[in-house]
C-alpha cells in the first residue's frame, strides 16, 4: 500500500500512530463508511508486521528433499549451484553435504541452537560496541550504558545493551541445547571472565575507525585463472586496523580451542582477497598494500587471549580457493548431498535430531536416494 507523501511536512519525521492518523483523517478516507475506515486502519496497524511461520512438518521436509533431488534445472542449460559463497557456507557443504541440503537449498531454520555459538554471537556484538567506543570501560561492557538519543523529535533515553542483558536475552528467548540445568549461568560468567582478560589486555588500544569495526562486503572472486568461472562472495571485517604500511586484520575466535589456522584457511583467504579489491577499486580509508605479505591475516582467540597470525599467497592459496568452491559448486549442481556421520554429529551439529528422523526410518527410502549415485537417481527419475 502506497504513502501518501503529500500529507507529511518535509523534513518531520513522525512515529508510526501519528502517520496512521494522519492518513485516516484525510479527506480520501472520511468520505468511506464505518465499516471501511476500520478495515483500512486495520490494514495500516498491520504493515510491515511479520506473520510467524509455522515450522514445516516431516513430511513437507521429505517432499522438499526429494524435490530438491529430482526436480529439472531452472532454465534450460542452467544448474542452480553454490551461488553467493561464504566462509561457512563452503565449510558446512565439506562438514556435511546433507546438513548443507537442508541450511541452504530447504532453507530451514535449525531446530536447536547450541550455547557456545549463541554467546560468540552476542560477544562479538559487544566486541563491536567496545572497538567502537559505545562501551568503555569493563562495567559498561557487562551491564552496558544509557544513552541519550532523539526520535520522533524528542530527546529519549535508551541503553547500549552489554554481555548481560544479551547473554541473557538470547538464553531465555531462543530454542538453546543446554547440556545441563544452570548451564546458562556457566555460560554468562564464563563470558565475563573472558570480558574482563580482554578488556585489562586491550583498554590501552586505539580504537579504530568506526568504517572498519563489523565491515560487510560483498564481492566478485575472478577464478577464471584456475577454473572458468566467478563467484560472488559475502562476509564480514571483524576489525582492520593500518599501521603504517601494514594492513592487520583481525578475528574473533570465542570456541573452547585455540585458533588453528589450517581449518580457518578458506575464511582468511576470503577475507585476503576482499581487501585486495576494495584497495584496488580505490576504497576510501583501504590503501592498497606494497605487497601481499604486508596484509596480516590475524585470529584472535579471547578464551586464551592468544594471537595467530599468517598471510595468503596470491597464486597458491588463492588457487586452492578457487578449486574447493568449484568443486562444491559441481557437486552441488550435481545434486550429490551425500550425508556424512561421523564425531561431528553428536555434539556440533544442530541437524542431528531431524537427521536421525529422515533418514533413519524403517524404510530408509531418503538415506538410499542421497547415496546413490547422481547417474543411477537420474535412471530412478526416468522409471517414475
Amino acid at each position: 500500500m502506497a504513502q501518501r507523501t503529500d500529507l507529511f511536512p518535509k523534513g518531520k519525521i513522525f512515529s508510526k500512530a501519528k502517520r496512521i492518523d494522519l492518513i485516516m483523517n484525510s479527506s480520501i478516507v472520511q468520505l468511506q463508511n464505518e465499516k471501511i475506515k476500520q478495515q483500512y486502519r486495520l490494514a495500516l496497524e498491520q504493515q510491515g508486521k511479520k506473520k510467524k511461520k509455522e515450522p514445516p512438518t516431516l513430511d513437507r521436509i521429505v517432499m522438499g528433499i526429494k524435490k530438491e533431488l529430482f526436480s529439472e534445472d531452472y532454465f534450460k542449460g542452467y544448474e542452480p549451484g553454490i551461488g553467493r559463497v561464504s566462509a561457512s557456507k563452503l565449510n558446512t557443504f565439506k562438514g556435511c553435504r546433507f546438513a548443507y541440503l537442508l541450511q541452504y537449498r530447504l532453507h530451514l531454520q535449525p531446530p536447536i541452537q547450541f550455547p557456545h555459538v549463541v554467546s560468540g554471537e552476542c560477544m562479538h556484538s559487544v566486541l563491536e560496541e567496545f572497538n567502537l567506543g559505545n562501551l568503555r570501560t569493563f562495567e559498561e561492557m557487562i551491564h552496558g550504558r544509557p544513552i541519550q538519543v532523539i526520535k520522533d523529535g524528542k530527546l529519549k533515553q535508551e541503553k547500549i545493551k552489554g554481555w548481560r542483558a544479551k547473554w541473557y536475552g538470547s538464553a531465555y528467548s531462543k530454542n538453546i541445547l543446554f547440556r545441563k540445568k544452570g548451564d546458562e549461568h556457566f555460560f554468562y560468567n564464563r563470558g565475563v571472565g573472558i570480558l574482563k582478560n580482554f578488556y585489562e589486555k586491550e583498554k590501552d588500544t586505539p580504537k579504530t575507525r568506526p568504517d572498519l569495526i563489523e565491515r560487510k562486503f560483498s564481492l566478485v572472486l575472478n577464478c577464471k585463472p584456475y577454473v572458468n568461472m566467478s563467484y560472488n562472495t559475502i562476509g564480514f571485517f571483524d576489525r582492520i586496523d593500518i599501521e603504517n604500511d601494514k594492513i592487520i586484520i583481525t578475528d574473533y575466535k570465542t570456541g573452547d580451542s585455540g585458533p588453528v589456522l589450517t581449518d580457518l584457511g578458506h575464511q582468511l583467504t576470503i577475507y585476503w582477497h576482499a581487501y585486495n579489491k576494495y584497495a584496488d577499486l580505490n576504497m576510501p580509508h583501504f590503501p592498497k598494500p606494497k605487497s601481499p605479505k604486508d596484509i596480516e591475516l590475524v585470529i584472535y582467540h579471547l578464551p586464551t587471549l592468544e594471537k595467530k597470525s599468517t598471510t595468503r599467497d596470491e597464486i597458491v592459496d588463492m588457487k586452492y580457493l578457487a578449486y574447493e568452491i568449484n568443486d562444491a559448486d559441481n557437486d552441488i549442481k550435481a545434486k550429490n548431498f551425500k550425508p556424512f556421520v561421523g564425531i561431528h554429529c553428536n555434539k556440533n551439529c544442530w541437524w542431528q535430531e531431524l537427521c536421525h528422523e529422515i533418514l533413519m526410518p524403517n524404510n530408509k527410502e531418503i538415506f538410499n536416494l542421497l547415496i546413490t549415485s547422481p547417474a543411477e537417481r537420474a535412471k530412478i527419475a526416468s522409471y517414475a
